[in-house]
């Protein structure tokens, strides 16, 4: 008998472990906003749930007790993956309310990595692929500063589509503290620290179904490249006009004919002889 209750404990145990595994809770985004406590995804794997530190929201907070993360080629430690229902599509920044766990230090143990696997890029802001590493600069205090690209602090933001999506976190300082996570419609939703710590946690529903990231819009076929105009062909050149042939040159006039001298008339002398004497009149 007691075998029997043995193995009845032991079935029961599985399956509850299933069930706990295969309902998802997804946060439902309102009027532009979406929050959710970060230990709802409950701890472990390296994440340890605590409330030492006072001013945390909802059950407490998640603090990375695991080791140090810092390549890129070690994320995804502790791999954290919450589901959020997007009604509202359009681009939306990225907020966590988080704290340095460990130190004095406002540079070290103060980021963790965060990765969006359905969301997608935005032209003009910082490009996200993959796990991206996510920054604050603040001690002794809940912030909800969340920055990427060191030494710069670009603002985390992505596009959503209308539906299902998953955020996913990991460790990589060990002593960052996480609180809460905050997507918010930035070019519609004006963003203030009160404000976000006045806010409650999203609605959420349930689902037993296994939650699989929505399939990507098909990218559009480019429009095909429209075949060149051909090259007009060249007009032909003109033929020269002949040149003009040369006007003949004048014959030249045939000199005038000299004029005949002019005889003078003159009275010829009346002769006489005489003899042997020959004489004549003079004349005038």
């Amino acid at each position: 008998m007691s075998s029997y209750k043995m193995l009845f404990s032991c079935v029961f145990v599985v399956c509850a472990l299933f069930t706990t595994n295969a309902i998802a809770e997804t946060f439902v985004e309102n009027n532009g906003i979406v929050v959710w406590e970060a230990e709802s995804s409950g701890a472990g794997g390296g994440w340890s749930l605590q409330r030492n530190f006072s001013g945390y929201k909802g059950n407490g907070y998640l603090i990375w007790t695991g080791t140090d993360a810092f390549g890129k080629s070690t994320a995804g430690r502790g791999t954290k993956t919450f589901t959020i229902k997007i009604q509202k599509a359009g681009n939306y920044q990225m907020r966590w309310r988080s704290r340095i766990g460990i130190g004095t230090s406002r540079t070290e143990h103060n980021d963790s990595w965060i990765r969006f696997p359905t969301g997608k890029n935005i032209s003009g802001e910082q490009a996200l692929n993959g796990w991206t590493k996510v920054f604050m600069n603040t001690r002794d205090a809940w912030v909800w500063q969340s920055a990427t690209v060191d030494n710069v602090g670009k603002p985390v933001r992505q596009y959503f589509s209308k539906g299902t999506h998953t955020v996913q976190i990991s460790g990589r300082s060990s002593g960052h503290a996480i609180d809460r996570i905050a997507l918010y419609h930035y070019s519609t939703v004006n963003y203030s620290a009160s404000k976000f710590d006045a806010l409650g946690q999203s609605g959420s529903s349930t689902s037993t179904q296994t939650v699989t990231a929505p399939e990507p819009e098909p990218t559009p076929a480019p429009e095909p490249t429209p075949e060149p105009e051909p090259t007009p062909e060249p007009e032909p050149t003109p033929e020269p006009e002949p040149a003009p042939e040369p006007e003949p040159a004048p014959e030249p006039e045939p000199a005038p004919a000299p004029a005949p001298p002019v005889v003078s008339k003159v009275s010829a002398p009346s002769l006489s002889v005489d003899g042997m004497q020959l004489s004549w009149a003079s004349v005038d």
